[in-house]
C-alpha cells in the first residue's frame, strides 16, 4: 500500500513538471519588446496576442500567415526571473527581447 501512494506522489510530480516546463516557454498572449542586445532585432515589438500581427510555427516567426521574418533562438530567464527571448533574423543576427 505504502508504495501504490509514494507511486501516486511520483506521478503526480512529473505531471506537475511536465505542464510548467510546457508553459514557461509558451509565447502564446505575450508581447515583447526589443532590448538592446545584439546586432539585430526583427521588429521594436512583438504582439503574439493577436495572431493577425505575428505566428509562430515552431520555432519560426511570421509577419502575417506567411512572410518568415525569424527565429527563435532560445528563451532564458535572467536574475530576476524574467523571460528573455533571443530572436535570430534571416541574415542570422542576434536580438534580445524583454516581456512587457
Amino acid at each position: 500500500m505504502r508504495n501504490l501512494i509514494n507511486l501516486i506522489f511520483l506521478l503526480f510530480l512529473i505531471c506537475n513538471l511536465y505542464i510548467s516546463c510546457k508553459c514557461e516557454n509558451n509565447l502564446e498572449n505575450s508581447l515583447w519588446k526589443y532590448c538592446g542586445y545584439g546586432s539585430g532585432h526583427i521588429a521594436d515589438i512583438l504582439d503574439f496576442r493577436d495572431d493577425k500581427y505575428f505566428n509562430i510555427k515552431n520555432d519560426s516567426i511570421y509577419i502575417g500567415k506567411d512572410s518568415l521574418i525569424g527565429i527563435i533562438d532560445k528563451i532564458e530567464y535572467n536574475e530576476i526571473m524574467e523571460r528573455r527571448l533571443f530572436v535570430k533574423d534571416l541574415s542570422g543576427h542576434t536580438g534580445r527581447y524583454c516581456e512587457d
